[in-house]
């Protein structure tokens, strides 16, 4: 492995670890969201229920001060978010979801095999032609081998009587059936 791909390698791990601690980060968020929540949730419906417990207890006693707000129910804010309360979560995780964003945009960038964006110097493609070359004559390159149904052209070579012409008319037109590489052998 030769040393772009050894730095291709790492900034795409990088990147990619960077991605998962962001998530992680966005998950954090969304949990301890959710936890207040909960928490003010359940707060809300302990104060409701010793809201009515109170009324019930003091309803039929003569003389008893039943002050004007405890008529109001107690809103649980964990069943019924008020729409403020829902942006203000929204808002206070964006910076976490444009910065994911941005790390999934850079991911996406260093996918590409362009050397330029993994070295600080700019590379005539006319070097990476020659070096891909250079790379298959050292693997002596890709023979490949195309093997052709020969029942199919002997029924049509009947047909024709030029069978020759025909054969090679035949598989030049159609779709390659099969190609092996031997390197896959």
């Amino acid at each position: 492995m030769d040393s772009l791909e050894k730095k291709k390698m790492l900034k795409r791990k990088a990147v990619d670890n960077a991605v998962t601690k962001q998530k992680i980060k966005i998950r954090k968020y969304e949990n301890k969201a959710k936890r207040e929540y909960h928490e003010a949730g359940v707060k809300a419906r302990r104060e409701e229920k010793a809201r009515l417990r109170f009324l019930s207890d003091n309803q039929g006693v003569l003389g008893a001060y039943i002050p004007i707000d405890a008529g109001e129910p107690i809103r649980d804010p964990e069943k019924d978010p008020l729409p403020e309360e829902i942006e203000a979560v929204r808002i206070g995780g964006l910076g976490l979801y444009e910065e994911l964003t941005r790390l999934e945009k850079e991911a996406e960038r260093l996918k590409s095999n362009d050397p330029e964006i993994f070295t600080g110097i700019p590379i005539d493609p006319e070097i990476l032609i020659i070096e891909l070359k250079f790379k298959l004559a050292q693997r002596k390159g890709i023979s490949q081998v195309v093997v052709a149904d020969e029942d199919d052209s002997d029924d049509s070579d009947e047909e024709d009587g030029n069978s020759e012409a025909s054969y090679r008319d035949n598989i030049i037109s159609s779709p390659l059936q099969s190609v092996a590489s031997i390197d896959s052998i």
